[in-house]
């Protein structure tokens, strides 16, 4: 069949059955109708009932009003067969739910010793759901009832297949006058497309004046209305394609709403997603866009500190982290995962758990008993406390086989000793270090004695970011324009830079970034400016130009 032939030149069989039940071969068809049509026109039909060879249930009875008496001089399926195969041939078949017909009749084909039918088919219950999603109910009867067309009676296979002809034929006039959808692949392809993705002729010539002004780039947008004032802020790993989501039929009714009240689109694309990111956070915190009810608040931040001002560092949470001698690692978005990591390291190094005034009783405690720490309270074994440590750093790190083979010694000891409870706690604590709970692995360094510039690969020009004992510069964002990003770089290799503490928007930034490059490794290169004697050196690795981020405004009136 030509796929590529008018809707209009094409033949469309519409099919019904009424059956014993709901299962073949068990199941036998007691009744079939088809009608042909072509050109919005009948122009052929055929119906009858069929001696299914086995006992009718009352409940088919009371629902189809077919009774045994009136099926045992009916013909056979393989005594009709050929006229329905000849009716058949070169249409597309059609109904209502047309699987559960389709697959009675190829059951049928195949008891009477033919091949099943292969020809494609049209599900209007599917077409409902397209055209019609706002229906609560999408049965034959709710359609009928809907538009208007009378149905006489239900369960009858022709009364069926009438009502689904009138069905189709309305459903056919809508697909071409307001889908723009004149072929038969199309027609096909619709039935399948999911709703969010369909889009009515008058929107697409709408969205198609305004699309063709959006870049196909990471940004962000905002909708402006007529008092200039901004009410949704949003970022996009491709402007084009998240913005025409706005204009879709079916878009989410907030969608809607917000292009109904806006005026005009601010874009402002970028070189990466990561740079959209960093824009859309701020700038929903600088404007309070009535529609953003997220991102209007910095989020929760937690941190790993491992206590190095005490001769034998402990292992506590934070929510902050300043220049006081202790290492940070981190930072973690939630304190449950905060948690878990922490629960990983205690149960994989042998470091103390106890506060500092415990410490100081110089006596050994259940956890040394049990292993779970050098008992350094008593021995004084630096050495060994230290080795724990290094071992711990390598983990928050990212290298993972020191605590794994710890646990993994420890479970099988615990399974020889039939201690099944703790042998699957250590099982438990093995699969989190699995899925690497553990999101600092991103850096070779504590994040607040971190100083690295990390290279973004982006189109068309990639993105630069410093990291400096928690302080977040982006190149050419901002406050940190290209100028003043490169004299960054020169105090940081003269030694003469001094940033200070980081503030509520680092941490943000902090968070972003992490998260992001966690997420996306491989588009991610990180230069520790420790291994560079010179900015010069640096500079040589980095593709550096002047675009970073390009504003333009679309008017929607």
């Amino acid at each position: 069949m030509d796929y590529s032939q008018f809707i209009d030149d094409t033949a469309f069989c519409i099919l019904d059955v009424e059956t014993t039940g709901m299962k073949p071969p068990h199941d036998r068809i007691i009744e079939i109708a088809l009608i042909i049509i072509k050109n919005g026109k009948a122009v052929n039909k055929f119906e009858t009932l069929l001696n299914p060879g086995v006992l009718i249930p009352p409940f088919i009875t009371d629902m189809t009003g077919i009774t045994n008496e009136a099926v045992y001089n009916a013909p056979v399926f393989s005594e009709a067969v050929d006229k329905i195969l000849e009716l058949i041939e070169n249409t597309i078949i059609v109904g209502h739910n047309i699987a559960f017909d389709l697959r009675f009749l190829n059951s049928e084909l195949q008891i009477a010793g033919y091949e099943k039918v292969k020809t494609p088919s049209v599900c209007t219950l599917k077409l409902a759901h397209r055209i019609h999603p706002e229906l609560h109910k999408k049965s034959l009867g709710s359609l009928a009832a809907h538009l208007r067309i009378k149905q006489k009676s239900a369960h009858r296979a022709f009364d069926d297949t009438l009502v689904t002809a009138k069905v189709f034929l309305k459903f056919l006039g809508k697909i071409k006058e307001e889908y723009n959808l004149e072929y038969l692949r199309d027609l096909l392809n619709f039935q399948y497309t999911p709703v969010k993705k369909i889009v009515k002729k008058e929107i697409a010539s709408a969205s198609k004046n305004v699309l063709s002004f959006i870049p196909d780039l990471p940004g962000v947008y905002e909708f402006v209305n007529k008092s200039g004032k901004v009410i949704y802020i949003g970022k996009a790993k491709s402007l084009r394609e998240r913005l025409a989501d706005y204009y879709r039929e079916y878009a989410p009714g907030k969608s809607k709403l917000i292009v109904h009240k806006a005026s005009k689109i601010r874009l402002h694309s970028t070189n990466t997603e990561l740079t959209a990111l960093f824009l859309e956070s701020e700038m929903i915190k600088e404007f309070d866009p009535w529609f953003n009810i997220m991102l209007k608040n910095y989020g929760n931040k937690y941190f790993l500190k491992v206590g190095r001002n005490h001769p034998y560092p402990d292992i506590t949470l934070s929510n902050k982290f300043e220049t006081d001698g202790n290492d940070y690692f981190g930072l973690f978005i939630s304190r449950k995962k905060a948690s878990e990591v922490l629960e990983v390291v205690n149960k994989s190094f042998m470091l103390r758990e106890c506060t500092d005034k415990e410490f100081k009783k110089g006596k050994p405690c259940l956890l040394y008993d049990i292993e779970r720490c050098t008992g350094p309270c008593f021995n004084n074994e630096f050495g060994v406390y230290d080795e724990e440590l290094v071992k711990l750093y390598n983990f928050l790190k990212g290298a993972n086989s020191d605590a794994l083979s710890r646990l993994i010694g420890k479970m099988k000891k615990f399974s020889d000793q039939l201690l099944f409870e703790q042998a699957s706690e250590t099982k438990n604590l093995i699969e989190m270090i699995m899925k690497q709970v553990h999101k600092s692995s991103l850096l070779s360094e504590p994040v607040n004695k971190a100083r690295a510039l990390f290279e973004i690969s982006g189109f068309p020009d990639n993105d630069y970011v410093i990291l400096f004992n928690g302080k977040v510069y982006i190149r050419g964002f901002r406050e940190t324009s290209n100028t003043e990003f490169l004299t960054i770089l020169d105090d940081i290799f003269d030694k003469t830079f001094s940033p200070g503490l980081p503030d509520e928007q680092d941490f943000e930034r902090l968070r972003t970034l992490l998260n992001w490059c966690v997420s996306n490794r491989e588009k991610v290169t990180i230069h520790y400016f420790s291994s560079y004697p010179s900015k010069e050196k640096l500079i040589m690795k980095l593709r550096l130009s002047e675009r970073i981020v390009s504003a333009s405004e679309i008017n929607l009136e």
